[in-house]
């Protein structure tokens, strides 16, 4: 007959140890072309519902490290890429950007956020602009 005792004792050790492996495990980390699929699938999702939204073909700039321009209407936007990182300079490049994690949910949905609105911005703006009158022949009547 077994000891219950001794087998809940060896049981709980071996869940204490793999509790105490699982954190000194390295965290996994995310692939820079993942994070670049993701991003481009927010552009693709805008472009085909008609927002004027488009990202130029990625460079490599270090190892692990791209970049892209990204225009929404009329302005560009520097994005780079690092592992699960997309950082994008909304208000130029000599300024610090903001940086989205490709593996929450939520700060996707905040980078696609901004980008909406600034497509939504550039629209409404484009047909605001007053459009240049297109000469027209007039005919008056011979007396």
């Amino acid at each position: 007959m077994e000891n219950y005792g001794e087998a809940y004792k060896r049981e709980l050790e071996s869940i204490k140890g793999e509790a105490r492996d699982a954190k000194r495990a390295p965290k996994a980390t995310f692939h820079v072309h993942k994070t670049m699929e993701k991003f481009q699938q927010i552009v693709d999702d805008l472009q085909r519902a008609g927002a004027p939204v488009s990202a130029k073909q990625s460079t490599q700039i270090q190892p692990g490290t791209y970049s892209l321009s990204m225009a929404i209407g009329e302005t560009d936007y520097q994005v780079l890429f690092f592992n699960d990182t997309i950082k994008v300079f909304w208000r130029g490049r000599d300024k610090t950007p903001m940086v989205y994690d490709a593996l929450s949910h939520s700060r996707l949905n905040a980078l696609a956020q901004m980008i909406i609105e600034r497509a939504v911005a550039s629209v409404v703006t484009q047909e605001a602009k007053p459009r240049p009158a297109t000469p027209r022949a007039v005919k008056f009547p011979q007396p």
